[in-house]
């Protein structure tokens, strides 16, 4: 049933044009549902936010057989040469265009460092940050540059990484007409009389031609009208099957705003009822994260590591929000009158009176979310 699944929704991608990455997966992890999955992994997380980050020794994961690591979106292997002290990096499935796959450049081993070959302005660490195990590059002045997860052989099998990426956007979000679309496990819901439960679990997605923003599969298994202006109504259905047949998923462009996500409709067919209804051009406002117990639009960044990849998908007015926002947790103040200004109209924001000690991975985060907004 997964494989068929799995089937079904590549081919959806591979004809709604041949410029989106076919290699899109589903989020299952093990024998667990996605939601399972989802609220083990972020209560995971929550508990696991202030520990301290560690640098590991390299030669387990980077001077041995094939390991594998992502960015969040995209799968690579290493493989360490001892001839040359070489370690090689290649994406998962083949060869992919360098702007959705931001490959790891070819690295070298020497003098007990990770480096790029020819390169001395960086060097990479593998460091433990909260419960991830994560491939660290850093500058001379030891601040983060780009990093990837750890993936282990029975994630990889699963195709359970993708949970990173959701994690991130998972969330209660209202649509324009006030009806909610639900990305992530056992949130508040859409309630309308008929309606319990919401189909937007994220199923699978991958990143636009630019790299810049997201594409995503909503709401599997709709069910179809037809058109009811078609002579032949009750089979004139894209696909066959007649009215009523079961549809696959609609394709969103997803971009993240100060606010929340917008959408717009990449693909979908006309004649299918959705619930909660969402038209091309609309704007999701987060009403809630899945991180609940953690205030403010971007909860993710004071919980769970990022990658420069992730990032790399929200604007530049968005990543000096959710800079700040670390700070504000925490109850700090701004110099700048803007900043400040926001803060102070967020319900949760108070104003603290003690210096401001931030976690491992909050510090981690803050200077990869510079890097990243500096390069915007």
């Amino acid at each position: 049933m997964r494989k068929l699944l799995f089937l079904s929704l590549t081919m959806m991608c591979l004809s709604m044009n041949a410029q989106y990455d076919p290699r899109m997966v589903p989020n299952w992890c093990g024998d667990e549902s996605p939601n399972e999955a989802m609220v083990s992994q972020i209560s995971l997380d929550m508990k696991a936010r202030n520990a301290k980050r560690q640098v590991l020794p390299v030669k387990k994961l980077l001077l041995g057989d094939a390991s594998y690591w992502t960015n969040g979106f995209f799968l690579f292997y290493t493989f360490y040469n001892s001839q040359d002290n070489s370690i090689d990096v290649q994406p998962e499935g083949g060869p992919a265009p360098e702007k959705w796959v931001d490959p790891i450049k070819p690295l070298e081993y020497k003098a007990g460092k990770v480096q790029k070959e020819g390169d001395r302005n960086s060097h990479y660490n593998v460091e433990r940050l909260g419960n991830y195990v994560m491939l660290v590059e850093r500058n001379t002045q030891d601040q983060p540059v780009s990093a990837y997860y750890y993936v282990s052989e029975p994630d990889r099998n699963h195709n359970a990484w993708v949970l990173w990426v959701q994690k991130v956007f998972a969330g209660n979000y209202s649509t324009p007409k006030g009806d909610h679309a639900v990305f992530g496990p056992k949130l508040p819901h859409y309630s309308g009389e008929s309606w319990q439960t919401d189909p937007g679990i994220w199923e699978t997605f991958c990143l636009d031609d630019d790299a810049s923003s997201l594409i995503m599969l909503y709401g599997n298994q709709r069910v179809s009208r037809g058109d009811p202006s078609h002579p032949n109504y009750h089979a004139n259905i894209p696909g066959g099957g007649g009215a009523g047949a079961i549809m696959g998923p609609m394709a969103w462009k997803l971009t993240p705003t100060t606010g929340g996500l917008h959408v717009d409709v990449v693909r979908d067919e006309p004649h299918v009822d959705h619930m909660p209804k969402v038209e091309n051009n609309s704007e999701l406002v987060l009403e809630q994260s899945a991180y609940k117990d953690i205030p403010g639009k971007w909860a993710f960044a004071s919980v769970i590591p990022l990658t420069h990849q992730i990032l790399s998908v929200f604007p530049k007015e968005v990543l000096t929000l959710m800079r700040g926002e670390i700070y504000a947790r925490h109850g700090d103040t701004f110099r700048d009158a803007a900043t400040q200004r926001y803060f102070d109209a967020q319900p949760w924001y108070k104003k603290g009176k003690g210096s401001i000690v931030l976690t491992d991975i909050e510090r981690f985060n803050y200077a990869l979310i510079k890097q990243i907004e500096m390069s915007k």
